[in-house]
């Protein structure tokens, strides 16, 4: 029936009954970065990229005496590494409680190193900063501890001791500070001797001690000139005793020398940014340093192989020595 048909229920030719809906989709981005294994590319000597900083827990497991702590480092960085204090090279080890930071890098562009992809270790110090503050150690140990040679029933008296303390704090509070430490051992042990002599095999703990004596000090000033540049002095003293060195084993007492050296260092150093460009680092050091050596006995060497060596130990020496070094590195980035 026509009359029940409306208006909404006929389709109009050329209506349009489409509808249009956009659906945005979101920008899609991935990067993939094909490189090197960070830590091989870390341990590669003939990258540029070598390098290692020690943490906190590293440094502190080193070892206190200065000689361990050389050794220590070598072990880490390689028997040819250079080891700098402070940009000083040649310069004793300072007390680990004086120590910042410690690098090992290798840079195959140093203008500083006369043999270019040299490996370094370089060892930064720190003043005391704050109040005034220090520690103390001491530590001893007999022959106790030590088990018997197997050449000798007998066991000869041995001590080892070291001793060690250190303060620092602020001078000027955010301009100078400073830092001063001694440390030193003490030690004897006693020689076994294993020879044979033309009347028989002699196997005895001698009845002679070889003692050992060294004391280390410096002191260490940082000044802030300005914001940027600082000033740094540095002061070391020391000085090493050694008795009946080379008895022992083949060798008869009378084959004994002493062995004696007396050092001196002082160090000044001035480091900061010039604009925004370039950083300077200039250093003086100067060293000064005697060594005596003289043998027990003054009398010809007789030396068999493997069997026994008596005599003198034909060691006199005597040596003064002075370093002067003065060098300043420009860097522009």
């Amino acid at each position: 029936d026509a009359s029940e048909m409306s208006g909404d229920d006929v389709d109009r030719p050329g209506a349009e009954s489409r509808h249009v809906v956009v659906l945005p989709l979101p920008k899609l981005e991935d990067s993939v970065t094909v490189s090197r294994n960070v830590q091989e590319a870390a341990a590669d000597r003939r990258s540029s990229e070598f390098g290692l900083k020690l943490s906190e827990d590293q440094i502190a497991a080193l070892s206190e005496d200065p000689e361990e702590l050389g050794r220590q480092l070598a072990e880490l960085a390689g028997p040819d590494a250079i080891i700098r204090v402070d940009s000083f090279e040649g310069q004793q080890l300072p007390p680990k409680a004086q120590i910042k930071s410690i690098h090992v890098t290798r840079d195959q562009f140093a203008a500083e190193a006369p043999q270019p992809g040299s490996t370094f270790v370089d060892v930064v110090t720190q003043p005391g900063v704050g109040p005034l503050r220090g520690t103390t150690n001491v530590s001893l140990r007999d022959g106790s501890l030590t088990g018997r040679s197997q050449y000798t029933p007998t066991r000869g008296p041995e001590q080892f001791r070291d001793f060690g303390g250190n303060v620092g704090g602020t001078l000027v509070q955010g301009r100078t500070s400073f830092s001063a430490n001694v440390n030193g051992q003490s030690n004897y042990v006693s020689p076994i001797l294993h020879a044979t002599l033309p009347d028989g095999t002699r196997a005895e703990t001698l009845g002679i001690r070889q003692p050992s004596y060294a004391v280390n000090g410096n002191v260490l000033v940082d000044h802030a000139i300005t914001r940027d540049q600082v000033l740094r002095i540095g002061f070391q003293h020391g000085r090493q005793r050694r008795e009946n060195v080379g008895v022992g084993d083949y060798n008869l007492p009378d084959r004994g020398f002493s062995q004696r050296q007396v050092g001196y260092a002082l160090r000044i150093a001035e480091a900061g940014p010039i604009g925004r460009r370039m950083f300077v680092n200039t250093r003086l050091a100067f060293n000064r340093s005697k060594l005596d050596m003289d043998s027990n006995v003054n009398a010809p060497a007789i030396v068999v192989q493997d069997m026994f060596s008596s005599g003198g130990a034909q060691r006199d020496q005597h040596a003064h020595l002075r370093n002067l070094q003065l060098a300043s590195d420009l860097d522009y980035v």
